[in-house]
């Protein structure tokens, strides 16, 4: 492979995280915000979030001003000769990309030459007016807060908040735990396992996350998986319902080794089951992509041989 393909992947990697991280705090927004805020919400209606960067704007007239005094400010001036009724959002506009750029308080005129009196608005009403943003600091939650609660939502939220010292080992079987409880179906315990997992990544417990939902029975039959077998033919000593402890301690080191990238590739299959794809599952256990392609490539078509060749007679 050439470095030029190898280079690319990270900035892929990064973008499938993003990608899937904003789709399960999509689900979760509301049920953040009740925490801190409740709100009585009748309907939303979910916005395109992609805001236009292309917009080229040239102001008529700005400049940086000095006062006698030593304080800094923006003078922008725009000149019109029609009455512009969207100037005051204009204006809004030009406001944000300024303040952004030049981090300076900012004076803006208008300096109108039209024949007919003006109707342009020059304020805008008290609820448009941006003053500052609502911080959610997710460690002023309180974890037993969200295990107790009877919503899965919150209990997810538990991986966020701060742990007061307790092993992250032990939360993460908690939330996993009371997750199996709630949840209504396997099919539903999935989803909210793969949400976990995406959420885990922000305090760095994905790996911890992972090891620990691999080793609960669901997704695949571990039995019935086509590695599984083959590592059994093969003499390995390490299998996934062995544990990862056991693998360390029984056992050639070789055969440990080998035991441990056997448990990686069962991991594989079971997020592939779940819905992963091979590029996510790379991103989120930070492992080489062609190397999980290869793995659900092989087992996919090992699969479909022996569906082809059907029962012997």
């Amino acid at each position: 492979m050439s470095p030029k393909k190898r280079s690319s992947q990270p900035l892929d990697a990064d973008n499938v995280y993003d990608k899937i991280f904003k789709q399960v705090l999509e689900d979760l927004t509301l049920t953040i915000l009740n925490q801190f805020e409740p709100i009585q919400v009748k309907h939303t209606q979910r916005l395109v979030e992609k805001l236009s960067t292309s917009t080229q704007r040239e102001a008529d007239f700005l400049c940086e001003v000095t006062e006698e005094s030593g304080a800094k400010f923006l003078l922008h001036v725009e000149f019109q000769s029609s009455d512009d009724l969207k100037m005051l959002a204009r204006m809004q506009e030009y406001h944000g990309m300024l303040a952004r750029k030049y981090a300076l308080p900012i004076r803006h005129y208008v300096f109108y030459f039209g024949d007919k009196p003006s109707k342009m608005r020059t304020n805008l009403p008290k609820d448009h007016v941006f003053e500052g943003f609502h911080l959610l600091d997710f460690k002023q939650m309180d974890f037993h807060q969200m295990l107790e609660s009877t919503t899965a939502q919150h209990v997810l939220l538990a991986i966020l908040t701060d742990f007061k010292g307790r092993p992250p080992e032990a939360i993460i079987r908690l939330i996993c735990t009371r997750l199996s409880m709630l949840a209504k179906s396997e099919q539903e315990l999935k989803i909210y396992l793969n949400q976990l997992t995406i959420l885990s990544r922000l305090r760095k417990l994905d790996a911890q996350t992972i090891l620990n939902i691999s080793t609960m029975p669901i997704t695949i039959d571990i039995n019935q998986d086509y590695l599984y077998k083959k590592g059994r033919e093969e003499g390995l000593e390490v299998g996934l319902e062995e544990g990862l402890e056991k693998g360390r301690e029984e056992g050639r080191e070789e055969g440990r080794e080998e035991g441990r990238e056997e448990e990686y590739k069962l991991i594989y299959l079971k997020m592939h089951a779940a819905g992963f794809t091979a590029l996510e599952i790379s991103t989120l256990l930070d492992r080489n992509l062609a190397d999980v392609t290869a793995v659900i490539t092989v087992v996919a078509a090992a699969a479909q041989s022996e569906s082809e060749e059907g029962p012997t007679l």
